[in-house]
């Protein structure tokens, strides 16, 4: 091991980091050169095409002497949790639930006193898979957090991981290098946090309808009112008004015509003695048929981009009622330390609005933070961690 790590010194080495995305290959490839100089690659395959994306890994280990190939583990059925021994695996649900035990592999972080575990099955399949080329590495999501510690100089007092994409989020609890906490989303139970929006709903639909009560009852006051002989009286009072000057300018001209206000159905019409053919007056119409046509076009491009939207940010719904849901869970229950979270990261390359930030610091008083990052590059880190 030594004499591989002393020849490694004299050339360059290459670390590719490869994760799937919805239906895409992600990857960063980092060169580095005996004088330390870096150079950091992007490249994606579709899954389809992954041939094409095996030729280039082949062409790549065939041209370097030293290359490393690592792959994150996006299998379903995967997690970490914050004890080492056999016989406490069993005291967590997710584990104890599966109806396989015999299949799930634990790996445990001898030095930080926690364990991750995944499926053998699931590994073996991703080692088939990628035989062609060979895997040097398949790290977990749940090891993200301790080389972005580093790699953003986060804060190492109890803080919150979010590792949120499209089709992976995971949710942790780390002091340090240390696991407090960890649980994929698909795992936490969010019956409580629906039960507790239940509630508030409800109290929220009361007080709605005693405000409508309060409203119907002002409504019915004025409809008495209205209903009072003051209040038509009032209305004649203005009717009578209206005929006298009608009369009165019927009396002062003799050539006064009633006709003259209701004819408005004639093709033609007199303006100070000019005709005005009604066709004239139609492309009125064809600006209104316009106005609507724009203004559902607008609506169209308004939805579009709406959904385009949703497509480059996080899941604010899954992402609160996670917080909401493990935190309660960690301060409750006695097999976690329940240290006072201090801050919240979360990790993605999507977009998290600042409004959803300031949601997140107001409830629950930690500061939080969105940090911007590359799975496939979280897991070239990994690679250094490992080869120290």
């Amino acid at each position: 091991m030594r004499i591989l790590k002393l020849i490694e010194r004299f050339f360059p080495k290459t670390f590719i980091g490869i994760w799937l995305k919805n239906g895409i290959y992600k990857l960063s490839i980092k060169r580095i050169l005996p004088s330390g100089k870096t150079s950091l690659e992007s490249k994606e395959f579709d899954e389809e095409e992954e041939q094409k994306m095996f030729d280039f890994l082949l062409e790549i280990q065939q041209s370097n002497v030293v290359s490393y190939i690592s792959y994150l583990d996006t299998s379903e059925f995967q997690g970490a949790i914050p004890v080492i021994h056999k016989q406490e695996y069993l005291n967590f649900g997710e584990i104890t639930t599966y109806k396989d035990f015999d299949d799930i592999l634990f790996k445990k972080q001898e030095n930080s006193n926690w364990t991750l575990f995944t499926l053998q099955s699931d590994l073996i399949h991703t080692q088939n898979k990628f035989k062609m080329i060979g895997l040097d590495f398949i790290f977990s999501p749940f090891l993200f957090p301790i080389v972005a510690q580093d790699k953003f100089l986060l804060s190492k007092s109890t803080s919150i991981f979010i590792m949120a994409e499209k089709t992976l989020t995971i949710f942790t609890i780390f002091k340090g290098d240390k696991l407090l906490f960890g649980k994929s989303v698909k795992d936490i139970d969010m019956n409580e946090v629906m039960i507790e929006e239940s509630k508030g709903e409800i109290e929220e639909e009361k007080i709605a309808e005693f405000d409508n009560i309060s409203t119907d009852i002002e409504s019915a006051d004025k409809f008495k009112n209205q209903n009072d002989s003051s209040f038509f009286n009032e209305e004649e009072i203005e009717l009578d008004d209206f005929q006298d000057d009608i009369m009165e300018t019927s009396s002062n001209n003799e050539q006064f015509d009633i006709d003259l206000l209701l004819d408005l159905d004639d093709e033609m019409k007199t303006v100070d003695g000019i005709d005005i053919d009604k066709s004239e007056i139609e492309p009125q119409n064809d600006i209104a048929e316009l106005e609507r046509f724009l203004k559902e076009d607008f609506k169209d491009e308004e939805q579009e981009q709406h959904r385009i939207q949703e497509t480059l940010d996080i899941n604010y719904d899954l992402i609160y009622q996670a917080i909401r849901s493990s935190v309660q869970e960690f301060y409750s229950d006695n097999q976690f330390a329940s240290d006072f979270i201090e801050n919240c990261y979360i990790l993605t390359g999507l977009k998290v609005s600042n409004s959803f930030i300031q949601k997140i610091e107001d409830e629950f008083s930690f500061d939080t933070e969105r940090v911007r990052v590359d799975m496939s590059e979280l897991l070239i880190d990994l690679i250094g961690e490992e080869l120290g």
